[in-house]
């Protein structure tokens, strides 16, 4: 049974588990600002109309946190996912995203699909052919939860934006 906990002082507790045996010096620490994932987005190059390339985003998962994989074990487990706002500039087109594999992680009497320590996710991009020469910007972000082997805390979005400049062939 997973538990849902949240941070009060830098540390993990529990809502509404009663029997939870959580202790706050055996979890992992958790940071100030309560962010155990960070993103890192790698810059593409400049793009000409008709051209495509790939966007990709590491990640990086504090050791003693895991995330669930994009594919969770069981549907009311919250899958990592990385998602484009709709606003996003109409002559670029995105592809789904490819995730990395998951990982196995053994919680008590069952294994779950996990996305643990570092990942890359990358997403093929298509600029129209008839696309004007700018620069543009992709916002999206990292929707996941991470958990620990003694519960989770609130699921958490990171924003994330990646700079495009379009301009003509030479």
């Amino acid at each position: 049974m997973r538990l849902w906990v949240g941070i009060l002082g830098g540390t993990l507790f529990s809502l509404g588990c009663a029997g939870s045996q959580a202790s706050p010096e055996r979890q992992p620490a958790i940071p100030p600002d309560g962010r155990v994932v960070r993103l890192k987005v790698q810059v593409l190059p400049t793009l000409a109309p008709g051209g495509h390339d790939e966007i990709v985003v590491g990640f990086s998962i504090l050791p003693g946190f895991h995330v669930m994989s994009d594919r969770p074990s069981k549907p009311n487990y919250i899958p990592t996912a990385l998602v484009f706002d709709a606003g996003n500039p109409t002559d670029i087109v995105l592809d789904d995203p490819h995730y990395p594999p998951p990982i196995p992680f053994v919680l008590a009497d069952e294994t779950i699909r996990t996305f643990q320590s570092e990942g890359t996710i990358r997403v093929s991009l298509n600029v129209a052919h008839d696309a004007v020469a700018a620069d543009r910007a992709l916002k999206g972000m990292l929707r996941y939860q991470a958990c620990t082997e003694r519960g989770c805390l609130f699921p958490r979005s990171e924003p994330f934006v990646v700079p495009i400049r379009i301009q003509m062939a030479q």
